[in-house]
């Protein structure tokens, strides 16, 4: 099978962007030999959708378990997922996405009251003493979560 042919099968959009055929072979390559890769390319020019599709077509071949993407801001997070995303519902392959980030923007509690804009820091303490019931008021959430365990 043809590189492209391969790629073909993982990149959901329908034509490639300037450059951004030759960044996937770059990357395929890379993760094939076990190699680390280093890729610079201005925003907006594929470049996460590249390195999944890279990594999917590896993947398919049995040569790569599991992909690790690091970033520095919830929206470039938020960028591979919704890419992912594209992969799954375009391709037959199954694959799972386990995005991390950080417990303020996971805790549903941000939503409800005026901790959202609070420092970081400060939401952890805040967090922390709602946990160990220190101001006498606990968190629902938290609460909810574990039954009978305290959590590792």
């Amino acid at each position: 099978m043809e590189y492209k042919e391969l790629f073909a099968k993982f990149f959901p959009y329908k034509s490639y962007r300037s450059g951004q055929l030759k960044a996937i072979r770059f990357l395929f390559e890379a993760f094939k030999n076990g190699r680390i890769a280093l890729l610079s390319s201005p925003c907006g020019t594929g470049k996460s959708i590249s390195v999944l599709t890279a990594y999917m077509a590896v993947r398919s071949l049995g040569l790569s378990k599991r992909l690790l993407v690091l970033t520095r801001t919830r929206n470039q997070l938020e960028i591979y997922c919704r890419e992912a995303r594209r992969i799954s519902q375009f391709s037959s392959e199954k694959f799972t996405v386990v995005p991390l980030t950080s417990r303020k923007h996971m805790c549903p509690k941000t939503s409800l009251d005026d901790i959202k804009n609070i420092p970081y820091g400060d939401f952890l303490k805040y967090c922390k003493s709602l946990r160990s019931r220190s101001l006498n008021e606990k968190c629902a959430f938290y609460e909810s979560t574990f039954s009978g365990k305290r959590p590792s």
